[in-house]
This record gives C-alpha cells, sequence and structure tokens, in this order.
C-alpha cells in the first residue's frame, strides 16, 4: 500500500531546488506584471499617439500659409496673387469719323463703316443695316429716313453722305417664295399677301403686274413702290 507520507517525501538537496525554482517564478511575475502596467501607460499607448499625431496635424493644415514664406518650388499659381482688372482708357476712345466730303455706298456699307459717318452710332448703324435686309437692298436715298428712329433733321444730315448702288438690291421670286417670306417684306402687308397666295394657287404663277392691277390692294402708287423688290420670273 503506497503511503502519503513517501509521495511528498523530498530530500533535503530536492527541497532547496523546489524553493529556488518558485522564487524565480515569483519573481518572473512582478517583473511581467510591472512591465506591462508601464506599457499600457496612457501617455505611451501607441493608439492615442496615432489620433494625438493626426489632430496636430489637421491643425496645421488648416492653417493659411504666409505668401512670403512660402516655398519657392511651390507651384506659382499658390504664389501670384491675382491682378485686379483694369479698364483700357483706348477703349473708351471715339470712333474714328469720316472728313467732310467722304461718300459711301449704302447698300454695301457694313455697321463698321456706316459708324464712321457723324451722327450715326452703334444703334443706327444696326439699325440701318436690319431695314435694308428687310427690304432686299435701298432702291433709292429717300429710304433711308424710313429706318426707324432717323427723323427729318437727322435725314438732311445722313443723305449727303451716300449713294445708292441698285445692283445690290435682291428681289423676292414672288412665284417661288413662301407665304411667310413675302409677307416679311416692309412695303407688303398682310392683305396683298393674301392676294399674291389666291393668284398663285388658281393660276399656278403670277406673270406679271398686270394679273395684280385689277385689285384694290394694289394701287398705282403702291405698285411702283414695291416693283423693284418683286420678280415674276
Amino acid at each position: 500500500m503506497i503511503k502519503w507520507r513517501d509521495i511528498f517525501y523530498f530530500a533535503k538537496g530536492e527541497r532547496q531546488a523546489l524553493s529556488f525554482l518558485l522564487l524565480l517564478i515569483v519573481f518572473a511575475f512582478l517583473i511581467l506584471h510591472f512591465t506591462n502596467k508601464k506599457h499600457l501607460s496612457p501617455s505611451t499607448n501607441p493608439v492615442t499617439t496615432i489620433i494625438t499625431d493626426t489632430i496636430r496635424f489637421a491643425k496645421r493644415t488648416d492653417t493659411v500659409p504666409d505668401v512670403k514664406n512660402i516655398n519657392p518650388t511651390m507651384p506659382e499659381k499658390i504664389v501670384t496673387k491675382k491682378k485686379k482688372h483694369t479698364t483700357n482708357p483706348a477703349s473708351f476712345q471715339k470712333q474714328e469719323k469720316y472728313p467732310e466730303g467722304t461718300i459711301v455706298e449704302l447698300n454695301g456699307a457694313d455697321t463698321t463703316t456706316l459708324k464712321k459717318i457723324p451722327g450715326i452710332g452703334s444703334s443706327f448703324a444696326r439699325r440701318i443695316t436690319k431695314y435694308r435686309e428687310l427690304l432686299g437692298g435701298f432702291h433709292h436715298i429717300e429710304q433711308l429716313a424710313e429706318v426707324y428712329g432717323i427723323d427729318e433733321e437727322r435725314y438732311s444730315r445722313f443723305q449727303k453722305w451716300f449713294i445708292i448702288d441698285t445692283t445690290y438690291i435682291r428681289p423676292i421670286p414672288v412665284n417661288q417664295a413662301s407665304f411667310k417670306e413675302i409677307l416679311r417684306h416692309p412695303y407688303i402687308n398682310l392683305e396683298q399677301t393674301k392676294v399674291i397666295d389666291r393668284i398663285k394657287k388658281q393660276k399656278g404663277r403670277i406673270n406679271s403686274w398686270n394679273d395684280l392691277r385689277l385689285f384694290e390692294e394694289f394701287p398705282p402708287e403702291m405698285q411702283k413702290k414695291m416693283e423693284p423688290y418683286i420678280t415674276f420670273k
């Protein structure tokens, strides 16, 4: 029979060895305990350090850099200040005008040329060219007085600067033109356009002014006024 005393009995040398081993274990445990406590200190926590550095970096990047102290190697567009817009005094210089005695062909003149006539600015130059386009060209100088805003006084000043070349006139081919194209002309009203359209539908075409003479919408004076602007070809 096994006796418990024999199992737990150690010789003197064995007891000394076990005591020394126990001291080593206790010493190792104490070292491990204090070492972990030191590593877990808030001042050395790696997570806390990363967050702190990130916040510190963010504060630095939010700061507006001083232009004077920017590194010269940085892009030029960051350093260069935006130039203030300055108005060129030359842009307000008066339009050069033609001297007295200059003659301008009215049907071929563009707005730039027209603005060189004394008394004609941008507005009148645009109105003249627009009305000329609607007419198909000026046939006589008196038509200049039909432009909106050119009264009798202005016409008397302007008319001496111009001559008319009637070869510029573009008459309406009445047999090929649409209803809207005919009505667009300043000298032809709605009732006259309806008559022209009705005759074209009845006869197939209008051969001459003789086909329009009998209609009260085309009195002789109106026919004379419109004659340069209609062709029956």
